[in-house]
């Protein structure tokens, strides 16, 4: 399967083929830079596959990670463990390609990029027909260079590339032709179930923060826009949206998936519970504290019935019947109140 992984790995190993080898001696560094670090997070899913592949930094060789002085050794093949006919590809966070590009009298003093500019003279950049850092939707929109991928423009999509990024990487490309990558095709990949996670988080909010991580901030934006809830405001405001939603409302769904689950989520029943109705019109088969009053009044009637004649006792229990039936055909029938 050709993956945006894979396809990314073939474009940088491409880069050392470009020289003319009547002209020119093969390059012994690509150097890609990325000032934006927008390629730093999704580094180490890149160096799984791609051996080659080291990184300036902390000096941790077993990581592929080290200062300039280091990765110029690696380059000159006197450090790191590239394999025989493979080119080190050097990654640069932080660093602009025109940093390097510049007379190297004036890198004298950076004890990292120092050792490394003279690499631009016998190896190669991975960049941009323009000259420009290949930055995450560069390379998934450009024709030229990168995937000709279809990638929305605004900025909550380039929120969520960043957060989504590790996870589109091991995507099949040609299936991603007939898509257009925005926002909401972003977050179902990092998070292919928006409306379960939701209701998990109405009562653990905390760890279901720490699960999403990064890509927490990236979710409440598309809650926001997919639900109509905004999880920055806590549970309990949540918990009040999707209750008092009706069909057509963003929020809708969520009370869907409650209800068509219930008991996949057995705490949220307590959330709910503390939740009163906002008007008189939203009663007993929505919201449980109604539904646990009613409980209670029936509880009370059928006590009182049992002490009446037996005629009195069916005509009562009949009205009884009247009045709480409808609850029996709702999701909380199978639910017991506490």
């Amino acid at each position: 399967m050709r993956t945006v992984l894979s396809t990314l790995i073939a474009r940088l190993k491409e880069q050392a083929k470009r020289f003319n080898p009547a002209l020119e001696s093969a390059p012994v560094a690509i150097l890609w830079t990325d000032e934006k670090r927008e390629w730093e997070g999704v580094l180490p899913k890149i160096k799984e596959a791609l051996p080659e592949l080291f990184s300036l930094g902390a000096y941790a060789p077993d990581q592929c990670s080290g200062p300039g002085v280091w990765l110029r050794m690696v380059a000159d093949g006197h450090a790191g463990k590239v394999g025989a006919g493979e080119t080190t590809i050097i990654y640069l966070p932080g660093v602009g390609n025109g940093q390097l590009r510049t007379d190297l009298r004036g890198l004298k003093d950076d004890p990292q990029l120092s050792p490394l500019a003279e690499l631009q003279y016998r190896g190669c950049f991975w960049r941009q027909e323009n000259g420009k850092d290949w930055t995450l939707r560069a390379f998934l929109e450009s024709k030229r260079g990168g995937l000709g991928l279809k990638v929305a423009g605004n900025q909550e999509t380039a929120q969520a590339l960043k957060a989504a990024m590790g996870k589109l990487l091991m995507q099949n490309l040609p299936a991603l032709d007939a898509v257009t990558i925005d926002e909401r095709y972003l977050n179902d990949l990092i998070n292919p179930a928006p409306d379960e996670t939701v209701l998990r988080w109405l009562t653990a909010p905390d760890s279901i923060q720490a699960e999403n991580e990064s890509a927490w901030e990236s979710f409440v934006t598309t809650t926001r826009t997919r639900f109509g809830v905004d999880l920055a405001k806590g549970p309990v405001e949540v918990a009040q949206r999707i209750l008092a939603s009706k069909p057509g409302d963003a929020a809708h769904p969520l009370w869907e998936k409650y209800v068509a689950h219930w008991h996949s989520y057995p705490d949220a029943y307590e959330v709910f519970r503390g939740i009163a109705p906002p008007d008189l019109f939203q009663g007993a088969e929505r919201y449980p504290r109604e539904n646990d009053a009613d409980e209670k009044r029936l509880a009370e009637e059928l006590l009182k019935a049992a002490s009446l004649e037996p005629l009195t006792a069916v005509r009562a229990v009949l009205v009884a019947e009247e009045r709480h039936a409808v609850r029996r055909n709702t999701y909380r029938a199978g639910m017991c109140p506490s």
